[in-house]
């Protein structure tokens, strides 16, 4: 890509990079191993705006995203509750929300993603 162009798509997607985080370079190569066609195709699939995309692309609440970091971290729900104020019914439902959202089904596996995604903090 010439240089000048290559700085304004630099540019323009400096907030959804910023915004991705540390998952941009797999996003980006999986992007880049689309052909033409596949690009257009998922371009131009006829999806409805408002339906959210599959996936771990999805993006979690503040809360989420705690709840997902405590998790993460081998913290029982009780636990959670306890360190967040919540109850344990609240956790409960975060918990089944976030697994939803990303199309995971156990906590081994939200624990993963979390740790791949850069969720804790490294001094934890």
């Amino acid at each position: 890509m010439p240089e000048p162009i290559a700085e304004i798509v630099d540019r323009w997607l400096a907030q959804a990079r910023a915004k991705v985080g540390r998952a941009t370079g797999r996003l980006v190569a999986e992007g880049r191993r689309l052909t033409p066609e596949e690009a257009v195709g998922l371009v131009l699939a006829n999806e409805p705006d408002d339906a959210p995309p599959p996936g771990p692309r999805q993006t979690l609440t503040r809360r989420e995203a705690e709840v997902t970091a405590l998790v993460a971290r081998g913290l029982t729900n009780r636990d959670i509750a306890a360190q967040l104020f919540l109850s344990v019914r609240t956790v409960e439902v975060h918990v089944d929300r976030v697994l939803t959202k990303l199309g995971l089904r156990t906590r081994t596996q939200l624990a993963a993603w979390a740790h791949e995604e850069g969720l804790l903090p490294e001094d934890k």
